[in-house]
């Protein structure tokens, strides 16, 4: 008889919580599914061994002290296809290989390393553009390189070059008061930003059945596609 989706997330949230209560940080390396996210913009951790140099950007004593002190049948529960979460969704994991594949907890060191990157970010760009809370995104498609930044005050603003420039020259395009439209349930989203008559949209694929497709920049006058590239995200 198949399990259900409940058995299925108590086997492995009691897996879990069993590494983190007797386990070594080497068995606790093994329950994560790579690369693992860390505080955006921080990179990637891409490796079991690169995992146990850089633990402390994702998980700290109150982060363990969740996990160790959780209960399988009481605090997972599975979401759907998106797999199971610890709480409202600290801990993601994936019910079927038992891996975790997403937190939603930022660590001191975590943090410190984002606002590290953050400041570094804001010297190397046109004054224009230096005040923001925090990168949405950086990409560049064939003809152009643009990015999205989160301001203070929870706007979003999208800037854009061309594809020979650099981005401490002066934009050729900035654009405020965009609005974040979520795309169903698997996270895939859009910006969309509006400049007269004519509408950008930069939409961000995160379960896509092509791993390639990262997401998409199209530019409407109207209704009518003037253009549309898929981008590749631009290195920190």
């Amino acid at each position: 008889m198949s399990q259900s989706a409940e058995e299925r997330t108590a086997k492995c949230a009691d897996k879990i919580v069993n590494v983190f209560n007797t386990g070594s940080n080497q068995e606790i390396s093994e329950l994560f599914r790579y690369p693992v996210g860390t505080c955006f913009p921080c990179p990637v951790i891409e490796t079991k061994v690169e995992f146990l140099t850089k633990m402390d950007f994702i998980l700290d004593d109150g982060l363990r002290a969740i996990i160790k002190n959780s209960n399988p049948i009481k605090d997972w529960k599975p979401v759907g296809w998106r797999g199971s979460m610890l709480n409202n969704g600290i801990v993601w994991i994936d019910d079927y290989t038992c891996l975790i594949i997403g937190l939603n907890y930022h660590t001191k060191r975590g943090i410190m390393c984002s606002d590290s990157i953050i400041e570094n970010d804001k010297r190397k760009l046109h004054p224009s553009l230096r005040e923001f809370k925090s990168p949405e995104l950086k990409a560049k498609t064939k003809k152009f390189i643009f990015r999205i930044d989160n301001l203070e005050n929870n706007e979003i603003r999208y800037a854009s070059w061309s594809i020979n420039k650099s981005m401490d020259s002066k934009p050729e395009i900035i654009l405020r008061n965009g609005k974040y439209v979520q795309d169903g349930t698997g996270g895939n989203h859009k910006y969309v930003f509006k400049n007269k008559e004519y509408t950008y949209e930069v939409f961000v694929s995160v379960m896509s059945e092509e791993e390639w497709e990262v997401g998409s920049l199209s530019v409407l006058k109207g209704e009518e596609v003037i253009y549309t590239d898929s981008f590749d995200y631009l290195d920190n």
